[in-house]
């Protein structure tokens, strides 16, 4: 009965049985190891440059010209990119950031300016210790000298950037993830040396007062301005557009160990955006249904939780120190189905309809969910809608009439029935699908396939 046992065991978990024995152990060359490395590299790059999304891009700004090889980096951010969140989400290792690529690309950059960075604030604070050893507070610190402090811009340092390079990057970069919610206050450091400021005012997901004062200096002084918004996290990015003299914008999220370098391709062209967010991007997010249970702001305590997990004694190893937790916490998702752009599509509809009175949706959104530019442009035509079985099948003509490759994205969006009673928002996306590079004139038909039920 043994044998048998053990022959149905091997049979079934062979492999698992051999591992443990040490059987599975497989000789790798090195040539074979750098291989495999070139091409995750390589799908990397190619994933964050599919990702990457255009928000702006007055007068064809970009993609900038080939013999455009020194460019100005602003932003302390520039030289601390922002290459993955916080905990599992973090990624390990040495990675690539931005001004590395630049100078692998043959694009030289304002090494003043930098250095003017890096002795600012070396590092960013906790990075190495992560969110799970310490506080929101600590982990989503802004650090961001003033323009206007004259021992971090000098004259002499913003006179030589004008002449070495008529092009302006400006990154702005937030980080958060695993244990961290976003801070709805800024603590930030603007002064070399100098102490963490609170500002109640604006949450962590909006501009500092430094980052806007920052884009105003830079839109008045460069003929080409280009936004490079290097986030974990939606932001409220309503100054892209009304600050004079911001050209572009691109979404570039965080990218990994190599993705940065997809960026570099985009800014000058080898890479199309193709993108589309993948959240409202709101004026203020205040405005959102969520925002109210977002945060410590949603969160309840249960009167008679104590000696209950996690207020039992059990330590909170998310914070800096080592502490007991003090409750037992909920939270009510008062909201429903209406988060994102559930609710934006939902509350326009229903304004329109006279019952949301006051509700204006292009004053609070800034760029919609799905949203994304192209250095060219497509027409799309709906050719067709069929039923097979219990899935709705429409067929979706792209056409690329402008002068450049490219790919583009078509989005299916449905208005579900109202059955028994149970809420349905005005909007859902419900399939997407990209197409392959397209060239100019070139066309390509897509299915786009769903659950009618």
């Amino acid at each position: 009965a043994g044998v048998v046992a053990a022959n149905v065991a091997m049979a079934l978990m062979g492999d698992t049985v051999e591992s443990y024995l040490g059987g599975d152990k497989i000789e790798v060359t090195s040539e074979e190891k750098d291989a495999t490395m070139r091409a995750g590299a390589q799908l990397a790059q190619r994933i964050e440059g599919e990702g990457l999304v255009l928000l702006k891009n007055d007068d064809e700004a970009l993609p900038l010209l080939e013999d455009c090889t020194q460019v100005n980096v602003f932003g302390w951010a520039s030289t601390q990119w922002v290459a993955s969140g916080s905990g599992s989400g973090q990624v390990s290792g040495q990675t690539t950031d931005l001004l590395d690529a630049l100078s692998d690309a043959g694009v030289s950059y304002n090494t003043q300016l930098a250095d003017m960075y890096r002795s600012f604030c070396g590092e960013r604070p906790y990075k190495s210790a992560g969110a799970l050893s310490s506080r929101a507070s600590e982990f989503c610190r802004l650090y961001e000298p003033s323009i206007y402090d004259k021992s971090c811009y000098s004259d002499e340092l913003l006179s030589n950037a004008r002449k070495y390079s008529d092009t302006a990057l400006v990154v702005i970069s937030r980080t958060a993830g695993e244990s961290i919610d976003c801070p709805r206050a800024q603590y930030k450091v603007d002064a070399r040396g100098g102490v963490v400021d609170i500002d109640v005012t604006r949450s962590y997901l909006e501009l500092s007062q430094e980052e806007e004062d920052l884009l105003r200096y830079v839109g008045k002084n460069y003929e080409h301005v280009v936004v490079l918004v290097n986030s974990t996290n939606a932001m409220e990015l309503g100054e892209l557009e009304t600050t004079p003299g911001i050209d572009a914008a691109l979404l570039v999220g965080c990218t990994g160990g190599g993705g940065v370098r997809a960026v570099v391709d985009a800014l000058w062209g080898r890479t199309n955006p193709s993108g589309r967010t993948t959240d409202t991007y709101a004026y203020d997010f205040a405005t959102a249904a969520s925002w109210a249970n977002s945060g410590a702001m949603g969160e309840g305590i249960y009167t008679n939780g104590q000696g209950l997990y996690p207020a039992d004694g059990t330590m909170n190893a998310n914070v800096g120190v080592s502490e007991p937790y003090d409750a037992v916490r909920f939270c009510d998702y008062a909201e429903g189905i209406y988060v994102g752009y559930r609710y934006y599509e939902t509350a326009a509809v229903e304004a329109a309809a006279g019952n949301y009175p006051g509700f204006d949706y292009d004053a609070a959104v800034t760029f919609p969910f799905g949203f994304g530019l192209s250095y060219t442009s497509f027409k799309r035509e709906l050719l067709d809608v069929t039923h097979e079985g219990e899935d709705l099948l429409a067929k979706v003509r792209v056409t690329n009439e402008g002068q450049v490759a490219g790919r583009d994205v078509a989005q299916l969006y449905a208005t579900a029935p109202v059955r028994q009673g149970v809420e349905k928002s005005a909007a859902v996306l419900v399939a997407f699908a990209k197409t392959d590079e397209l060239a100019p004139g070139e066309a390509a038909e897509l299915e786009l396939r769903c659950c009618e039920r």
